[in-house]
């Protein structure tokens, strides 16, 4: 099971150019313990269907249930990591904020949807459970999904009233103002190190190299790393290289060893020991299972 796509900052097509959303049901258990650190444009709203985990959004943690709602803004660095024996599974709409654009400058578009993706609109991210906003907003997501299920005549029009419909409830429950934490250039700095991580995870990587990217100190580097991340700067960047050995054991035929010293590992039994640690399971039982 993938902990998380290769790329850190996604630029993978979520939908199509012309409905730009998808739905889906990913799931925080024994066999994908945890969703790497990442970032993407596009919005990400999700009702807690079972279960409980933990999430962090632009530095700030979240401990949700069954019923609560998660809302992620774009551009924001979220990461989530499940709760032994609260296995939990989520429906999630991600979609581009562009569908909900205009080219006219009619009032909406100025006021929120501008806003909303130059990363401006305040947004509350968690919504509990239990509450008359929760249960409106997870009846929206029902719709939302069943929709993209069937797809019916001028679906693509429900949609896209229900999209508004759903940023409404949201917006009924957000502050008024933005708030803006210090976390936040944290963040657009720790996004620096990340997107370095991607490009030269095969090479050695030093942490004096990562803090020199963000002007800081390491000692406050790898502070305000873990906690914009949830993991330390080490551990990150393991999981990102046995992310990428996971994407070569089912996409190629090259030996485990190759693959380990491909991603970065220069000892064998090291890699051995993390990929274990993280995937509960060998190498090779990852392969045997997943591939194909």
């Amino acid at each position: 099971m993938h902990l998380l796509s290769s790329s850190l900052k996604e630029g993978i097509q979520h939908g199509s150019p012309l409905l730009p959303i998808v739905v889906y049901h990913p799931t925080l258990d024994i066999h994908c313990t945890q969703l790497t650190a990442h970032w993407h444009e596009e919005m990400e709203i999700s009702l807690v269907q079972k279960g409980e985990g933990l999430y962090s959004i632009d530095a700030v943690k979240y401990h949700v249930k069954q019923g609560d709602i998660l809302i992620i803004p774009p551009r924001s660095l979220h990461s989530g990591n499940s709760i032994f024996g609260h296995d939990s599974q989520n429906t999630t709409i991600l979609f581009n904020t562009s569908i909900l654009a205009t080219s006219s400058k009619d009032i909406c578009n100025n006021q929120y949807i501008l806003p909303l993706q130059e990363c401006q609109l305040p947004i509350t991210n968690h919504i509990l459970a239990d509450t008359e906003e929760a249960t409106e907003i997870a009846e929206i997501i029902k719709k939302i999904s069943d929709s993209m299920t069937k797809q019916d005549k001028a679906f693509s029009l429900r949609i896209k009233s229900l999209l508004f419909e759903l940023l409404y409830k949201i917006i009924l429950v957000s502050p008024k103002e933005k708030i803006t934490l210090a976390a936040n250039i944290s963040i657009e700095k720790i996004k620096l190190a990340l997107e370095y991580i991607q490009a030269n995870y095969m090479k050695k990587i030093y942490i004096k190299d990562l803090a020199l990217l963000t002007s800081y100190s390491e000692s406050y580097f790898s502070k305000i790393f873990k906690q914009a991340t949830q993991c330390s700067c080490i551990d990150y960047i393991n999981q990102y290289r046995i992310i990428m050995a996971q994407n070569q054991l089912l996409e190629t035929t090259k030996p485990i060893t190759e693959i380990a010293l491909d991603v970065g590992f220069e000892n064998i039994s090291y890699f051995c020991k993390e990929f274990l640690k993280m995937n509960h399971m060998t190498a090779r039982q990852y392969r045997i299972l997943y591939k194909n």
